[in-house]
């Protein structure tokens, strides 16, 4: 408990300073598909809304290998085969310049078990996304699913 509002009253800072240090970000999320359609979304401890599990990219470090090592750390999630990025997406948030390749994920192995940033995780059926979902991650839903693309931003 103690741990997660520590998140929530150090992310504002961390984000302020990270603007500062790197206006320009890359990063990934990943679609992860259960055998049954359903989408993975998670509620982080820090920020509202059910979102596309995903993170930054580090140094040294391919878009297949962030998006594997993001959802094992978030989710205790192994992903299993190449991974191709789906789109990419421009990003502006908070004045950074962010750019977020898109995963879909349909093999992997292992239970669900959130970390400490995470609050929820859930599948959810594609066509019936918890109300509080973000505007962003319901759009990436519906466009893996045959919806028209709406455009390069996330």
């Amino acid at each position: 408990m103690f741990r997660r509002i520590l998140l929530r009253l150090i992310h504002p800072l961390y984000r302020t300073w990270n603007l500062l240090r790197r206006p320009v970000t890359l990063g990934v999320k990943g679609a992860v598909f259960d055998a049954q359609g359903r989408v993975l979304l998670v509620k982080h401890s820090y920020t509202k809304g059910w979102h596309l599990p995903g993170g930054g990219v580090e140094r040294n470090e391919t878009l297949s290998q962030a998006v594997c090592r993001e959802i094992k750390e978030e989710l205790d999630l192994d992903v299993a085969g190449p991974l191709e990025p789906l789109a990419m997406y421009f990003a502006p948030h908070m004045g950074k310049s962010d750019h977020i390749a898109l995963f879909r994920i349909e093999i992997f192995s292992g239970e669900v078990s959130p970390n400490h940033e995470i609050d929820e995780a859930a599948f959810f059926a594609p066509d019936d996304l918890p109300t509080d979902t973000t505007p962003a991650t319901a759009r990436r839903v519906a466009e893996l699913h045959g919806a028209p693309i709406t455009g390069e931003r996330w």
